[in-house]
């Protein structure tokens, strides 16, 4: 036979109830680790019933499974409804689950797809919006070089990572995102790598995308913003739609990744004191991710706005003050968890 098929799970799984003798339907209910309200209910009045006909006062729980006697005791078509229900509860809990599966997966989809192009292409909207302009040609230069740069630098780290040549082509065309949801979700990823590799793999990527694209191109935009505005001109529809869509893209981006490490087996195994503040209900784990979001967002457009402003006035000073707070950040964070590793 052949030594992959597990026959008797087939035979646990398949088989009608009806076809199974009594001992197989006993050894069904008595390796089942734990069985439903309704069914241990059926379980402990049959039993009751059995008992009361037999003379004796035997107690059974309800809340908990069989045990062999008391299968011993039980007539086959009894046996065969228990079994029966057992089967169905199964069948339920694994649609739930692949129901519930399918529901992250489309999530995860739909935000790679975002992540990937949505802002890229507001990028590229505002670089031709300022080529157009006479005043504003050398700054869709910058942009353009801005976006060329992250996908460059993307398509290196992901072959310096042995992440393979389709990674790095992927990173080059802005398909990364996509390519590490499917590697984390799919049974055969498209390329090499352990689970806990392609998790790493895809916040390492998201990481790259906030800190070489979406962050210097926000802050860019506000200083064009803020130049336009001090030469009298008035930026078009598609600046101000691009700026907003890069502080929500980084806001989402990072209460998304920061819900997932922080919920992650690993994570809370390796850094027990920085991970595990997320609640296990569900509501109440959203609304942590919704103040992320919104703390995020708030910080990264203030820091902009402010930012910018200093830089229209020195860009010395705006460098100087960076690096100070980058610094005082470290700083902090030694003093507090002793360590300057990011977790």
């Amino acid at each position: 036979p052949d030594p992959d098929v597990n026959f008797q799970a087939r035979v646990v799984n398949h088989v009608p109830e009806e076809a199974l003798p009594s001992t197989v339907l006993r050894k069904i209910l008595a390796e089942t680790p734990s069985t439903s309200a309704s069914a241990s209910t059926q379980i402990a009045g049959s039993y009751r019933t059995l008992a009361t006909s037999l003379g004796s006062q035997i107690q059974t729980s309800a809340g908990s499974g069989p045990s062999a006697g008391q299968l011993s005791k039980l007539d086959t078509t009894t046996l065969v409804s228990m079994v029966k229900e057992l089967r169905q509860e199964r069948k339920a809990r694994m649609q739930k689950r692949r129901r519930k599966m399918a529901m992250a997966a489309t999530k995860a989809y739909a935000l790679a797809i975002v992540i990937s192009y949505v802002d890229l292409l507001g990028d590229v909207a505002v670089s031709v919006s300022l080529y157009r302009g006479k005043t504003t040609r050398e700054a869709s230069y910058t942009m353009i070089g801005i976006t060329v740069f992250s996908q460059v630098v993307q398509a290196i780290g992901s072959f310096a990572l042995g992440h393979g040549l389709l990674a790095t082509f992927a990173a080059l065309v802005g398909l990364k995102p996509l390519l590490n949801e499917y590697n984390v979700h799919s049974v055969q990823p498209l390329t090499m790598g352990t689970k806990q590799e392609h998790e790493f793999a895809r916040v390492l990527t998201r990481v790259m995308l906030v800190v070489l694209q979406s962050l210097p191109q926000g802050f860019y935009q506000c200083l064009v913003l803020l130049q336009m505005a001090g030469r009298g001109e008035t930026p078009s529809w598609v600046q101000w739609a691009s700026v907003g869509g890069a502080g929500l893209s980084v806001a989402f981006v990072v209460a998304d990744t920061n819900r997932g490490v922080d919920t992650s087996a690993n994570s809370r195994l390796n850094a027990p004191t920085v991970h595990g503040y997320m609640p296990d209900n569900t509501r109440h784990a959203l609304l942590v991710s919704f103040g992320t979001f919104l703390f995020t967002g708030g910080m990264v457009s203030s820091k902009w706005v402010a930012i910018a402003t200093l830089a229209t006035t020195s860009a010395t000073a705006a460098g100087s003050w960076l690096v100070a707070e980058l610094v005082v950040l470290f700083v902090l964070k030694y003093a507090v968890e002793g360590s300057w590793r990011f977790n």
